[in-house]
């Protein structure tokens, strides 16, 4: 009897989970893995266990994606649909209820389980051939309360007419649905995790640490996709911003201080920028501004307006105020992908236009 069992049972589901967890944030510290390879990593490490399992057996996700799968269903997958074919839970059985008897029943069963998140169930289905199936699903939830569906379909016609061996089959099947419950859920948390890190590592790596402003890569990357895609009826303009007298404020107050300044200044352009300005920091006191305008006034006098919130607003820092003011560079980015280059130089030469008249103004670049 308990070889029938020895291909799944044998295997130990809690040292596989561990095992997962630690490989899995091992990775994520190492490497920085995003959420989308995070998702292939999850399908290495499942694969041994479910070329194991003799029986139909998927996890589907809230939007009816299969999430894991065994072989068995992988297999059938393919003879149905093909290898290419990214198929879902109803894909699945779509085409298993047609293989069995009284499929129409079936199909109401299945999809009264579907409307239902937190309802378990478990049916006999006869297939057309005359093999008999005993099919078990559960819920499972993550942390966030994320609903997830286990099936598990496994074919037990040779204990039939053996009442006793069929029940301990059965009760068997439902022992092991709660051991790959408890995995699933452990695999889901672990999941979670990945791509709540996966998020953070690629906002760290897009992220100024000290002001929260895109880096100076993540800039240029995101302000050459809007060159290239912005509308030609508005324009887009380039701000180079510079804060007056920085080396300054570093050597006569410390780092500190110049630090709480350029925070403070990223705080003041982070909380007047509409949803399309992008900003950055390029680097030291340079900060960097893209954003579509209509007409040259109103680019004027969007970089006007943030010049006068930052000399309207001195830094506080260890009982000491510290006036601040910044000087402006501003130029035309025409569409195209050669473009974004030109007009970051056409505007740092207009912040120096701004800087030799004496600084704490605003420039526009001219030819």
């Amino acid at each position: 009897m308990s070889m029938i069992f020895a291909g799944l049972a044998g295997a130990s589901i809690g040292a596989l989970a561990t095992y997962y967890i630690q490989k899995s944030r091992k990775t994520v510290r190492d490497a920085g893995e995003t959420s989308h390879d995070c998702s292939h990593m999850i399908t290495g490490v499942l694969s041994p266990f479910m070329q194991k399992m003799d029986l139909y057996f998927l996890i589907q996700d809230e939007n009816k994606e299969i999430i894991f799968r065994s072989d068995k269903v992988a297999n059938y997958l393919t003879d149905h649909y093909g290898p290419d074919k990214q198929c879902t839970v109803d894909d699945f059985f779509s085409k298993f209820h047609l293989d069995c008897e009284n499929s129409a029943a079936h199909i109401q069963t299945y999809e009264l389980i579907q409307s239902q998140p937190d309802m378990p169930y478990q049916e006999e289905m006869r297939g057309l051939d005359g093999r008999l199936y005993y099919r078990l699903t559960r819920t499972l939830k993550t942390e966030d309360g994320t609903p997830y569906r286990q099936w598990s379909i496994r074919d037990i016609t040779e204990f039939v007419g053996d009442i006793e061996e069929e029940q301990f089959v059965k009760e068997h099947l439902e022992l092991q649905a709660k051991q790959n419950a408890h995995l699933a859920e452990e695999l889901f948390e672990a999941r979670e995790e990945l791509i709540k890190q996966g998020k953070e590592l690629e906002r760290l790596a897009n992220t100024d640490a000290l002001t929260g402003l895109r880096n100076r890569r993540s800039f240029m990357n995101k302000a050459c996709k809007m060159t290239m895609m912005q509308d030609n009826q508005i324009p887009l303009y380039v701000i180079m911003m510079d804060i007056d007298h920085f080396k300054k404020v570093n050597d006569t107050r410390g780092h500190a201080a110049g630090d709480q300044c350029l925070v403070s200044t990223a705080k003041i352009m982070m909380d007047n920028a509409k949803d399309d300005i992008l900003l950055g920091r390029l680097g030291g006191e340079e900060f960097a501004v893209i954003f579509p305008a209509k007409t040259e006034q109103e680019a004027l006098d969007c970089a006007e307006h943030l010049r006068r919130l930052i000399e309207e607003n001195p830094v506080e820092f260890e009982g000491q105020t510290i006036p601040l003011t910044a000087s402006f560079g501003i130029a035309l980015c025409e569409a195209g992908s050669h473009t974004l280059d030109a007009a970051l130089d056409h505007a740092d030469k207009a912040l120096y236009d701004a800087k030799n008249a004496g600084r704490n103004q605003v420039k526009l670049y001219s030819n």
